[in-house]
């Protein structure tokens, strides 16, 4: 079955053409026309297009949000990429005031390498090295690999306990190196 476009003249099959507003009839214009014409309403008078939409939110509170809600969802799905550069570059302004090009610049600094023990690889998993800043005052001291970046924490960045820890292996080592060498 097919029916004549008012707006373009066309014969086109009755599946082109819309439904009214109650289901019952179907339009009289085809489903592009209709679309050309929307589209030239809107750019016509955005303002409206604003009105419309707001109705719309007021109407149906719950529906907007969820359907929002799932489209940023599936955008973030398809960009996963985009959307942890942009949250790499957010998280590093906002944490600790750092561009991605002041970081690739410590890094480069830095030889490309951790700022503690010059490893290359920024640890099991890790993309990027962490960025180690000073708790007290707030302020960043360089790029650490993750494993140098737990230590540094768990000794929760007190040199006292650095110290304390490297005389523990001194005297560790010392001690079995000792008892190796006379044979117990």
């Amino acid at each position: 079955m097919t029916r004549i476009c008012r707006r373009c003249h066309d014969e086109r099959p009755v599946e082109d053409f819309p439904w009214a507003k109650r289901d019952v009839l179907r339009r009289r214009v085809c489903i592009d026309c209709e679309r050309t014409r929307k589209r030239a309403e809107r750019a016509n008078n955005p303002d409206a297009q604003k009105a419309a939409v707001a109705r719309y939110r007021e109407r149906h509170p719950d529906r907007h949000s969820v359907l929002v809600m799932e489209a940023s969802e599936r955008w973030a799905w398809k960009n996963v990429g985009r959307v942890q550069a942009a949250q790499r570059r957010y998280r590093l302004q906002k944490k600790y005031g750092l561009t991605v090009e002041d970081y690739n610049q410590m890094l480069r600094l830095q030889g490309n390498t951790c700022g503690i023990c010059g490893s290359a690889n920024p640890g099991k998993g890790k993309k990027h090295f962490s960025v180690d800043h000073c708790h007290r005052f707030n302020v960043v001291r360089g790029l650490i690999c993750s494993p140098c970046n737990l230590a540094l924490g768990r000794f929760g960045d007190d040199p006292e306990w650095f110290r304390r820890a490297a005389d523990y292996l001194e005297i560790s080592y010392e001690y079995w190196s000792r008892k190796r060498a006379i044979g117990l």
